[in-house]
């Protein structure tokens, strides 16, 4: 993707059709779909992904990818992603990358410095839109928050917080992850690498990396000095993702790096 930018090249993209089922080829599954929107109404997630698992290990290819579009479509994202993974559907963007929880970003966002890519980028790295999802550092909800993070962008925010529980319901999680990454816009204006980096690692280690590189380096250059190798990864794909989701919501000039982001030393 940098190369393509820095060469001024359009970046292509092969996006196939997504198939889906035939009314006559859901039958044989109604049965599972139904014991999965149960498990999932009583809260057992787990359950229900385990079971989602059983029934992709067992169908071909295509058969995954109208599963996948069959979840999507039942807003059960993290079930699609998983789909797309398990089929390693990689072009298929739409699986990959579903349009979850919009209206709840369209309402977060506003009056924020942060594009609904980015931040829904950022959502999908972190969790692959599961609104369940829990650390081993105890990082919670679709955007991964802290609790102890979450507390303390809640108070600089005026927004609600009621405790740990309320990271796994997506609109308060999608609030405070939202706010806290204007926040760090704030430190870092208009350059989602160091906001992503931020929002990964913290800003405090972004501050030492930046004083290491001493503003001689290029954006490549940078990301590839990132001392951790997750941090490099969860910058390039959040870039990507971003990317991506811009196509999918058919924004115009899509663009994988801003001038301001290609053009800085860091």
């Amino acid at each position: 993707m940098l190369a393509a930018t820095q060469l001024k090249q359009a970046y292509q993209l092969n996006v196939p059709i997504v198939p889906s089922f035939t009314q006559a080829e859901q039958l044989p599954f109604k049965q599972v779909f139904a014991m999965i929107t149960e498990l999932r109404e009583l809260g057992r997630n787990g359950l229900a992904k385990q079971r989602w698992r059983i029934l992709l290990d067992n169908v071909d290819f295509t058969t995954q990818l109208k599963l996948s579009e069959y979840a999507k479509n039942q807003q059960w994202f993290e079930l699609a992603v998983d789909a797309s993974i398990v089929a390693k559907a990689w072009d298929y963007l739409s699986l990959r990358l579903p349009n979850a929880y919009s209206e709840y970003f369209n309402a977060a966002l506003q009056n924020l410095n942060i594009s609904k890519t980015f931040a829904m980028a950022i959502a999908r790295q972190e969790s692959a839109w599961n609104p369940m999802a829990q650390s081993s550092a105890n990082a919670r909800g679709l955007m991964q928050l802290l609790p102890s993070t979450a507390k303390l962008t809640a108070e600089n925010n005026q927004l609600p917080y009621q405790g740990e529980q309320d990271l796994f319901k997506p609109l308060n999680n999608i609030l405070l992850g939202t706010a806290h990454l204007n926040e760090l816009s704030g430190k870092y204006p208009n350059n989602r690498i160091l906001i992503a980096a931020a929002y990964n690692a913290g800003a405090n280690r972004v501050e030492k990396w930046l004083s290491r590189a001493n503003g001689k380096l290029a954006l490549d250059e940078f990301v590839a000095s990132i001392p951790f190798y997750e941090t490099r990864g969860y910058v390039q794909n959040v870039v990507a993702y971003d990317f991506y989701y811009q196509i999918l919501q058919n924004k115009e000039n899509p663009q994988i790096f801003s001038q301001e982001e290609l053009n800085r030393l860091y």
